[in-house]
């Protein structure tokens, strides 16, 4: 298990995910890295280390998760296994469902 830096776009799925960073859009929140340390490095001041990256299978899910997390959207992951974490993610019930309402309504 590693991860390997690259210079292509190019994925085989049983391979795992590509992530590609976008510098200019990264403002050192450090939610990438909160959310998948062992994927997303920071520099000494806290911004993504690495703009290019070959991520393995298992930790392809860690990838999504830290990319999810940033709110300025600095971070695609590239690759077939991108729309099975996103199926597994709506299938776990983590999309919003607005029909309960707790507490009174006027």
């Amino acid at each position: 298990m590693g991860l390997e830096v690259t210079g292509d776009d190019q994925i085989d799925p049983g391979e795992g995910v590509r992530v590609k960073t976008h510098p200019g859009l990264c403002m050192g929140y450090g939610n990438c890295q909160r959310f998948a340390p062992d994927v997303y490095l920071l520099d000494d001041e806290g911004y993504i280390a690495v703009h290019r990256l070959g991520v393995p299978p298992e930790l392809a899910e860690q990838a999504w998760r830290g990319a999810s997390a940033c709110p300025e959207r600095a971070i695609t992951v590239i690759g077939e296994p991108e729309r099975y974490w996103v199926e597994r993610r709506n299938s776990a019930g983590h999309s919003h469902d607005h029909s309960h309402h707790h507490g009174s309504v006027p």
